[in-house]
Protein backbone atom coordinates (compact mmCIF):
# COMPACT_ATOMS: atom_id res chain seq x y z
CA UNK A 1 0.00 0.00 0.00
CA UNK A 2 1.32 3.42 -0.91
CA UNK A 3 0.88 7.00 0.25
CA UNK A 4 -1.47 7.49 -2.71
CA UNK A 5 -3.76 4.79 -1.34
CA UNK A 6 -3.73 6.49 2.06
CA UNK A 7 -4.68 9.75 0.34
CA UNK A 8 -7.54 7.95 -1.43
CA UNK A 9 -8.88 6.74 1.92
CA UNK A 10 -8.72 10.29 3.25
CA UNK A 11 -10.54 11.55 0.13
CA UNK A 12 -13.22 8.89 0.62
CA UNK A 13 -13.64 9.91 4.27
CA UNK A 14 -13.95 13.52 3.17
CA UNK A 15 -16.77 12.56 0.80
CA UNK A 16 -18.99 11.53 3.74
CA UNK A 17 -20.87 13.87 6.03
CA UNK A 18 -20.58 11.61 9.09
CA UNK A 19 -18.78 8.40 10.03
CA UNK A 20 -21.92 6.29 10.48
CA UNK A 21 -22.83 6.93 6.82
CA UNK A 22 -20.01 4.58 5.84
CA UNK A 23 -20.93 0.92 5.63
CA UNK A 24 -19.31 -0.84 8.58
CA UNK A 25 -17.87 -3.55 6.30
CA UNK A 26 -16.06 -0.86 4.31
CA UNK A 27 -14.50 0.32 7.57
CA UNK A 28 -13.50 -2.94 9.26
CA UNK A 29 -13.75 -5.84 6.81
CA UNK A 30 -10.79 -8.19 6.34
CA UNK A 31 -8.45 -7.24 3.49
CA UNK A 32 -10.74 -4.65 1.86
CA UNK A 33 -11.70 -2.47 4.82
CA UNK A 34 -10.02 0.82 5.62
CA UNK A 35 -8.67 -0.47 8.93
CA UNK A 36 -7.06 -3.53 7.36
CA UNK A 37 -5.50 -1.46 4.58
CA UNK A 38 -4.09 1.05 7.06
CA UNK A 39 -2.70 -1.74 9.23
CA UNK A 40 -1.07 -3.25 6.13
CA UNK A 41 0.45 0.13 5.30
CA UNK A 42 1.76 0.41 8.86
CA UNK A 43 3.32 -3.07 8.72
CA UNK A 44 4.93 -2.49 5.31
CA UNK A 45 6.42 0.81 6.42
CA UNK A 46 7.03 0.03 10.13
CA UNK A 47 4.86 3.02 11.01
CA UNK A 48 3.07 1.97 14.17
CA UNK A 49 4.07 1.16 17.73
CA UNK A 50 0.98 -0.47 19.16
CA UNK A 51 2.17 -0.68 22.75
CA UNK A 52 2.64 3.07 22.88
CA UNK A 53 -0.94 3.63 21.73
CA UNK A 54 -2.31 1.96 24.86
CA UNK A 55 -2.87 5.29 26.64
CA UNK A 56 -4.89 6.65 23.73
CA UNK A 57 -6.93 3.44 23.54
CA UNK A 58 -7.56 3.63 27.30
CA UNK A 59 -8.89 7.18 26.85
CA UNK A 60 -11.12 6.05 23.98
CA UNK A 61 -12.50 3.25 26.18
CA UNK A 62 -13.10 5.68 29.04
CA UNK A 63 -15.02 8.02 26.74
CA UNK A 64 -17.04 5.13 25.37
CA UNK A 65 -18.02 3.75 28.77
CA UNK A 66 -18.65 7.10 30.44
CA UNK A 67 -22.21 7.75 31.59
CA UNK A 68 -21.90 11.38 30.47
CA UNK A 69 -23.82 12.65 27.49
CA UNK A 70 -22.01 13.41 24.23
CA UNK A 71 -21.66 17.09 25.11
CA UNK A 72 -19.31 16.15 27.98
CA UNK A 73 -17.67 13.23 26.18
CA UNK A 74 -16.77 15.43 23.22
CA UNK A 75 -14.27 17.38 25.34
CA UNK A 76 -12.17 14.25 25.89
CA UNK A 77 -12.75 13.24 22.28
CA UNK A 78 -11.27 16.51 21.00
CA UNK A 79 -8.31 16.11 23.34
CA UNK A 80 -7.43 12.93 21.45
CA UNK A 81 -6.32 15.04 18.48
CA UNK A 82 -3.33 16.61 20.27
CA UNK A 83 -2.49 13.21 21.76
CA UNK A 84 -2.32 11.75 18.26
CA UNK A 85 -0.18 14.72 17.20
CA UNK A 86 2.25 13.95 20.02
CA UNK A 87 2.26 10.32 18.89
CA UNK A 88 3.56 11.53 15.52
CA UNK A 89 6.36 13.54 17.13
CA UNK A 90 7.34 10.50 19.20
CA UNK A 91 7.27 8.35 16.04
CA UNK A 92 4.53 6.12 17.47
CA UNK A 93 2.46 6.68 14.33
CA UNK A 94 3.40 8.11 10.97
CA UNK A 95 2.10 11.43 9.65
CA UNK A 96 0.14 9.45 7.03
CA UNK A 97 -1.69 7.40 9.65
CA UNK A 98 -2.25 10.56 11.70
CA UNK A 99 -3.89 12.20 8.67
CA UNK A 100 -6.25 9.24 8.22
CA UNK A 101 -7.18 9.20 11.91
CA UNK A 102 -7.87 12.94 11.92
CA UNK A 103 -9.99 12.60 8.75
CA UNK A 104 -11.99 9.89 10.55
CA UNK A 105 -12.30 11.99 13.71
CA UNK A 106 -13.60 14.90 11.66
CA UNK A 107 -16.65 12.76 10.81
CA UNK A 108 -17.67 12.26 14.43
CA UNK A 109 -18.92 15.49 16.05
CA UNK A 110 -20.88 16.79 13.05
CA UNK A 111 -24.52 16.87 14.18
CA UNK A 112 -25.11 20.17 15.91
CA UNK A 113 -28.34 19.20 17.64
CA UNK A 114 -28.16 15.42 17.69
CA UNK A 115 -25.80 14.06 20.33
CA UNK A 116 -27.14 10.56 19.78
CA UNK A 117 -25.93 10.59 16.17
CA UNK A 118 -22.58 12.03 17.26
CA UNK A 119 -22.15 9.19 19.74
CA UNK A 120 -23.02 6.68 17.00
CA UNK A 121 -20.31 8.28 14.84
CA UNK A 122 -17.92 7.99 17.77
CA UNK A 123 -18.74 4.27 18.07
CA UNK A 124 -17.84 3.86 14.39
CA UNK A 125 -14.55 5.62 15.10
CA UNK A 126 -13.93 3.19 17.99
CA UNK A 127 -14.61 0.22 15.69
CA UNK A 128 -12.22 1.72 13.12
CA UNK A 129 -9.40 2.37 15.57
CA UNK A 130 -9.80 -1.00 17.31
CA UNK A 131 -9.72 -2.73 13.96
CA UNK A 132 -6.51 -1.00 12.91
CA UNK A 133 -4.85 -2.24 16.10
CA UNK A 134 -6.28 -5.77 15.77
CA UNK A 135 -5.27 -6.13 12.12
CA UNK A 136 -1.85 -4.70 12.87
CA UNK A 137 -1.30 -7.34 15.56
CA UNK A 138 -2.62 -10.05 13.24
CA UNK A 139 -0.42 -9.01 10.33
CA UNK A 140 2.62 -8.64 12.56
CA UNK A 141 2.09 -12.13 13.93
CA UNK A 142 1.50 -13.56 10.43
CA UNK A 143 4.70 -11.92 9.23
CA UNK A 144 6.73 -13.58 11.98
CA UNK A 145 5.30 -17.07 11.33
Amino acid sequence: MSNNEINLIIEEFNSYSQFSDIDIAKIVDFEIGYAYRIASFAIENKFLKINLLRGIMDTIRRIESSKNDWYKKRIEFYLLKPRFAVAVTKKVISPEIYDVIIAAMNLVDVNIDDNKKNFKNFKYFVYFFESIIAYYKFLLEAKDV
